[in-house]
């Protein structure tokens, strides 16, 4: 069930795209990962160095549009393959980016969805204008990059 965090950021959208930013978006079909048991996810999240991202926009399943119930990221010490080439891996260091990963549960268990992208936060790892104006207008296949992970998941 998503927090009332993820719901009023859901509720903020339409306010924040009048001004050309967003608080929530629907995922694309291609950052699907696999589907797994509830009981397994936060335990293979967190021993995959994953921990909460509690500064996402409110994610949209792409078939259901219901709203994400879990929001997980895990900053990297280098950029994945998927990034080379691309305006993300010229502009930001791994430590400015993050995998980002959003869990839906469904009734044959939780889905998972995955992207790379620049980080969101203010201050940390330093104050980046470039880096959140990425983050909050990326540009999809440069600097929003569709199901590129670091999990190897079995779904």
């Amino acid at each position: 069930m998503p927090t009332p965090w993820t719901e009023l950021r859901a509720l903020a959208d339409p306010i924040a795209r009048q001004f050309g930013y967003y608080t929530a978006y629907p995922l694309h079909v291609d950052e699907y990962l696999g589907t797994f048991d509830l009981s397994d996810v936060i335990a293979f999240l967190r021993n995959n160095g994953y921990s909460p991202q509690r500064l996402s926009a409110a994610k949209r399943h792409p078939e259901t549009n219901q709203l994400h119930d879990a929001s997980f990221r895990r900053v990297p010490s280098e950029h994945p393959a998927g990034a080379r080439g691309t305006r993300i891996a010229d502009l930001f260091e791994p430590e400015q980016c993050q995998y980002h990963v959003h869990a839906f549960e469904r009734e044959n268990g939780v889905e998972f969805f995955s992207h790379y992208e620049a980080r969101p936060d203010f201050f940390q790892p330093n104050v980046s204008l470039t880096r959140l104006r990425t983050h909050y207008r990326p540009d999809w296949g440069e600097t929003y990059l569709i199901g590129v992970t670091d999990l190897e998941l079995d779904g």
